[in-house]
C-alpha cells in the first residue's frame, strides 16, 4: 500500500526520562556542575539529568531518536540551546520511515507526489 508521506503531517513530541548513568561519572572532575545538577534534581527538575527522546508520529507509526546524559534547564532550553534538536528530529523521521517500510508500506514523499500530480 502506498500513501503520500507529508512531513507537515508528522507530529513531534519530546519525551524526557531519568538518566540511568551517574552525572558524577560524567562531571566528577567539576564539583560545581555536580552540585548544580544535584540541587536542580532535588527541586524536581527532571531536565537536570535525563535522557531525551524526540518522537515523530505519523499514521499510527512512530520513530524516536534518543540522547542520553543530558542536563538542561527545561524543554525550551533543550530545543533552543542544545544544538541537537533539529538533528534528532531528522533522525526520528528516518526511524519513522523505517517503521512504515517495515510494515510493508511504500512511502511517496510529498515532493515526488507533487511531481506525479502534474
Amino acid at each position: 500500500m502506498a500513501r503520500v508521506f507529508k512531513l507537515s503531517e508528522v507530529e513531534f513530541c519530546i519525551d524526557v526520562e531519568p538518566e540511568t548513568s551517574s552525572f558524577e561519572d560524567s562531571f566528577g572532575a567539576d564539583p560545581e556542575v555536580c552540585e548544580s545538577i544535584r540541587e536542580s534534581l532535588d527541586r524536581g527538575n527532571e531536565w537536570a539529568w535525563c535522557t531525551v527522546g524526540v518522537v515523530a508520529k505519523w499514521g499510527g507509526f512512530t520513530g524516536t531518536a534518543y540522547l542520553g546524559e543530558c542536563s538542561y534547564l527545561n524543554e525550551g532550553d533543550f530545543i533552543e540551546n542544545s544544538g541537537y534538536f533539529k538533528g534528532m528530529k531528522k533522525a526520528a523521521v528516518a526511524a519513522l520511515k523505517e517503521q512504515i517500510k517495515a510494515a510493508g508500506w511504500t512511502i511517496v514523499d510529498e515532493g515526488i507526489a507533487d511531481i506525479l500530480a502534474k
